[in-house]
């Protein structure tokens, strides 16, 4: 490229000089001025052309430099701040990373429903839940740790960030466990009456249907028989309220709890309504 600039500047020297020349001849002929002049014109139409293709060269070049610094300024933009970390600030953002994805995670399994007619599940639910509790107030102190020794003020403000979250995802937690046991309290109940009415009127069942063969039974048999019935009939209304306890508990239960599994209990309430 500098060699073409010489170039064309040699030329336009040389074109100066001829303008100038011709200016100081005393008298010229009408021909040879034309000629001259034509010549001066195809040189001022050279000269006007390479100083296009100069133009044209020093575009390109502004462009492909403007071009570069784009590209770098792209570049730089893409790098992250965690990449002009030192390998110990590295290390204390992983470990705020690897606690993000674990929040994630410990959120997630937090939020499992229950059966609402399984004790068992919701025992194992609590527990499982102060499990996380026990483990959260854990990452939670090595957050606060991370904040304290980090000299970098992105794994600081990553640690803040993720030290509310964790604070966020335990009093989650905390409450989910005070609705679990407030359940299993109120399982514990319905569970109760569930079998005490379940065994009378599996019994009341069978009696009424050994009762059914009376014409093949002597009179102490029937004088039994009657007074079972009758037995069963006493305490046939303190059972009824029972049954309506059942029923109010189930309904309650179910709408106290419904991001919970309430089919189970749905059904099993069902089929001891058909047996009353």
């Amino acid at each position: 490229m500098n060699k073409i600039v010489e170039d064309t500047l040699r030329k336009w020297a040389n074109d100066k000089e001829k303008l100038a020349n011709t200016a100081c001849l005393p008298t010229l002929e009408h021909d040879n001025s034309s000629s001259l002049l034509s010549e001066v014109a195809e040189d001022d139409e050279e000269t006007s052309g390479m100083q296009t293709v100069l133009s044209n060269i020093t575009e390109e070049k502004e462009f492909q430099i403007s071009e570069h610094s784009t590209l770098n300024e792209s570049v730089k933009l893409k790098e992250t701040p965690e990449s002009s970390l030192s390998p110990r600030e590295r290390l204390l953002m992983d470990s705020v990373i690897h606690m993000g994805h674990w929040l994630t995670e410990t959120e997630r399994d937090a939020s499992l429903t229950v059966d609402l007619a399984d004790l068992e599940n919701i025992k194992n639910a609590i527990m499982q839940m102060q499990g996380f509790i026990d483990q959260l107030k854990m990452r939670h102190l090595d957050l606060l740790r991370i904040m304290d020794e980090s000299q970098s003020k992105v794994v600081r403000e990553r640690s803040e960030v993720m030290a509310v979250e964790c604070n966020k995802i335990l009093n989650e937690c905390q409450r989910r466990k005070v609705t679990l046991t407030k359940m299993l309290e109120e399982s514990r109940i319905w569970d109760r009456l569930r079998k005490s009415l379940t065994t009378w009127l599996t019994d009341v069942q069978k009696k009424v249907i050994d009762a059914s063969k009376v014409d093949r039974a002597d009179t102490e048999t029937l004088k039994k028989e009657l007074n079972e019935i009758q037995g069963i009939a006493e305490i046939a209304g303190e059972m009824k309220l029972r049954m309506d306890e059942l029923n109010e508990r189930s309904n309650a239960l179910l709408d106290n709890y419904r991001a919970d599994e309430g089919h189970n209990l749905s059904h099993t309430i069902s089929k001891l309504n058909a047996l009353w």
